[in-house]
């Protein structure tokens, strides 16, 4: 008899085409992965910023009103005097010193259905509303002070 030797056709491993294309592929999936997951990580301090310089507004505008109602407890209540100190409250020789912003203030009244009046009160002293505009950090916003009535 005799003896019959098999063969063992079978070959182990990758042809170099299969990894050529594994490796096109995992390139541009990477790719697109990399694409979106970078855009999200970039983009992801903005909401942080935007917090920021809410809470240095925000902050601006509490010490003012603070101020306000410490003056309007002492029997201050004119309102010409307080315009002076949120006008001159963003220079650091002044005292007191709120921050760095920009201000816009008019005296102001409303009609009988609570609208604006487009034009301004005049004189200042006849007015009990105060508008006070403050823009800091590329953030803006509008308080009303009123003169308090006994």
């Amino acid at each position: 008899m005799r003896a019959v030797k098999l063969k063992n056709n079978c070959l182990s491993g990758f042809t170099l085409l299969e990894i050529i294309i594994t490796m096109s592929i995992a390139a541009f999936l990477s790719t697109i992965l990399f694409h979106y997951m970078g855009t999200s990580l970039t983009r992801s301090s903005e909401p942080v910023i935007e917090v920021q310089k809410n809470f240095i507004i925000t902050q601006i505008i509490e010490k003012i009103t603070a101020d306000y109602r410490i003056l309007v407890i002492d029997g201050n209540t004119s309102l010409n005097h307080f315009k002076t100190i949120v006008e001159n409250g963003n220079d650091e020789n002044n005292s007191p010193f709120y921050g760095n912003y920009l201000v816009n203030t008019k005296f102001i009244s409303f009609n009988n259905i609570n609208i604006e009046n487009a034009a301004p009160c005049v004189p200042a002293d006849s007015c009990d509303i105060l508008k006070v505009e403050i823009t800091a950090a590329d953030h803006t916003i509008q308080t009303l002070f009123a003169r308090r009535i006994f």
